[in-house]
């Protein structure tokens, strides 16, 4: 997160600063040798107003293929890969 509005309070420098290191930590995200997470759409189906997308997302330079990981779901309707 970079910004952020509606919260209990803005976020300050500190605050910043803090997120650009828990990011760049190696056991979290390690964005100094994998900096940009990917999506690539492979199926829609749905309507225009509710739609399921499938697709490939690449996280840490990998892309896992097997599917959901112990069919684990985060409240955004993710499902947990092996990353």
């Amino acid at each position: 997160m970079r910004e952020a509005t509606g919260g209990l309070k803005p976020l300050t420098d500190t605050d910043r600063a803090e997120i650009k290191r828990t990011l760049a930590d190696k056991a979290l995200l390690h964005t100094a040798e994998h900096p940009a997470i990917t999506f690539r759409s492979t199926w829609i189906t749905g309507t225009p107003q509710v739609f399921e997308i499938t697709g490939e997302l690449t996280i840490k330079g990998r892309t896992p293929r097997d599917g959901p990981r112990d069919g684990q779901e985060t409240a955004a309707g993710l499902k947990g890969a092996p990353w």
